[in-house]
């Protein structure tokens, strides 16, 4: 293999646009010792077919697969490249568009984690196409568009599979990653390259959506890279809670210690926390906790989302990641809040597998509003503690469907914000699940998240164009008050408070059947107080 040589490899129909992009080559400045080589590959049956000749027609160790249409402008570019290539030996593939996370659809182009640049002409107006800029030598991403892709490692295209025009490039991009290199996008200054397709006629979708299918169920298991794989220690029925956090320090420990005390494991996702949320959260790494991404730059989402409260984009990041993760059933979890199940004694995992071995697929949560009677928490205690008195959530509170079962429809929640797990055949559990939640802990800490840590990063898009964080609205200065009167408020009972949840359910058929599954395994665990309390309460006398 020549490394002093880069080749120039088209695949070309139209001898008028490729003259056109060889021209460009010809201003472009050759590094001393190099040389070039352009290779024109005529009557391919397919991209993959013919880039997978054209490599094999030459020894250049740095490849260049380009569209006749596409005309490289920075006249750097082979230094700009070969260079990239030497200082990252790793880095296999690159292109200038592309995205870190693909969307559970492979349509890259429609993921939030966009990268890179180019000037093209696909609405017929040649003008500039900008995603997020990359802030390094390149940033690691995990599709590419097929318009350039550049190499320095031989890896043969899947020309098995794709047969024709389409996901050749991002299928190609997935044999770097299989193979063990990086894919790239550099970091340009200015665009480097000139797209001019033309505004097309979309004549050819459903060969794009064939080919779309086959990359699906080829690359299912590999084609989120920067998804950190979490393989299962056993067989075991698994829950995962999916939590977002923001300067939550003071709580996060206690939260996340219940849940995997309650059999859930969990992924936590940081967003830009300046305290010590991370540190605290990190003690349960190893025992439950089963990763922490920082977001947005670990799954590459938009920079925009470091200073302000982006909730559409955590909420898109979740279910990416609900729809990626090896796990029975996934719970929607914010980082001031506990759950638990209907039934005392019976730990939420435990719970959740009765509900999936009854037939249904989702849970929604009874919301109760824990509020602070004096300042006495303490940051690190368990708030459980401190704040004993709760009101119940608002009425247009009451849809909390927030954990459900994997099943082969991907989940969708981050159009509604979060309320409702949306997919084909939805069964919900007759049967609320408690959702005990803490937003404010003290004076002192509802001045500093309202005034600090939410108004002035509450993203005003999603207030005006989606409806989203008028939740504090009414508190207009820093002279109100959080502190309530305990007599306005209702004490938690573990087990008073659950039987006055139960005593508002409609008793239908189906709610008795799940009493009557709860007596029994309540029973099988010598609960008998308690199973017996409810068999009196809501069985006998029915």
């Amino acid at each position: 293999m020549n490394p002093n040589k880069i080749c120039f490899i088209y695949c070309v129909n139209d001898e008028i646009k490729f003259a056109e992009s060889v021209k460009y080559l010809e201003q472009l400045y050759i590094p001393q010792g190099f040389e070039i080589e352009v290779l024109k590959i005529d009557d391919a049956r397919s991209m993959a077919s013919g880039y997978n000749y054209g490599m094999k027609q030459t020894d250049a160790k740095y490849k260049v697969y380009l569209h006749q249409d596409l005309l490289i402008i920075n006249r750097n570019f082979i230094a700009d490249v070969v260079g990239l290539f030497q200082s990252a030996p790793n880095l296999g593939i690159v292109g200038v568009t592309g995205c870190k996370t693909l969307p559970v659809n492979a349509i890259w182009w429609e993921s939030l984690s966009t990268f890179g640049k180019i000037y093209e002409s696909h609405t017929g107006k040649m003008e500039l196409l900008a995603f997020q800029e990359v802030r390094s030598s390149y940033e690691k991403v995990s599709a590419l568009d097929g318009q350039i892709l550049i190499t320095q490692y031989d890896v043969e295209w899947r020309e098995d599979l794709f047969k024709g025009w389409h996901f050749y490039d991002v299928s190609q991009c997935m044999e770097f990653v299989k193979a063990g290199y990086e894919v790239g996008i550099p970091k340009q200054e200015l665009p480097w390259c000139i797209h001019d397709c033309g505004a097309g006629i979309n004549n050819g979708l459903s060969s794009y959506n064939r080919y779309r299918e086959i990359f699906l169920k080829e690359y299912k298991t590999i084609m989120h890279p920067y998804t950190p794989v979490l393989p299962r220690k056993d067989e075991n029925f698994r829950v995962v809670a999916l939590i977002a956090s923001h300067n939550d320090g003071d709580v996060i420990y206690h939260v996340i210690g219940d849940l995997i005390q309650q059999g859930v494991e969990v992924y936590l996702l940081d967003n830009a926390s300046t305290d010590n949320t991370v540190e605290e959260a990190s003690r349960w790494l190893g025992r439950g906790l089963l990763h922490i991404e920082r977001f947005p730059e670990d799954a590459g989402y938009p920079y925009q989302s470091e200073k302000e409260y982006m909730w559409y984009h955590i909420l898109h990041r979740k279910e990416l990641l609900a729809n990626t993760l090896d796990a029975d059933w996934f719970i929607h979890h914010d980082s001031d809040e506990f759950r638990e199940s209907p039934w005392p004694n019976i730990p939420l995992a435990a719970a959740i597998e009765m509900v999936d071995m009854a037939g249904y697929s989702a849970i929604n949560f009874r919301l109760l509003n824990f509020r602070p009677t004096d300042n006495d928490f303490q940051p690190g205690n368990d708030v459980r503690e401190a704040l004993a008195y709760f009101e119940f959530g608002e009425y247009f509170n009451r849809i909390q469907i927030k954990a459900w079962k994997k099943t082969e429809h991907p989940v969708s929640f981050a159009e509604n914000g979060g309320h409702r797990a949306e997919f084909p055949d939805r069964r919900i559990y007759p049967i609320d699940f408690l959702l005990r939640h803490y937003p404010i802990r003290s004076q002192e800490h509802g001045l500093k998240k309202i005034f600090h840590e939410r108004k002035s990063r509450f993203n005003q898009a999603e207030r005006n164009g989606r409806g989203w964080h008028f939740q504090y609205d009414h508190v207009q200065n820093e002279g109100h008050t959080f502190i309530h009167d305990k007599h306005s408020l209702i004490l938690f009972d573990p087990i008073l408070t659950r039987l006055a949840i139960l005593d508002e359910m409609n008793f239908s058929q189906s709610v008795q059947i799940e009493i009557e599954r709860a007596v029994q395994l309540l029973e099988a665990i010598n609960e008998y107080e308690i199973g017996s309390l409810l068999r009196e309460r809501y069985l006998k006398v029915r």
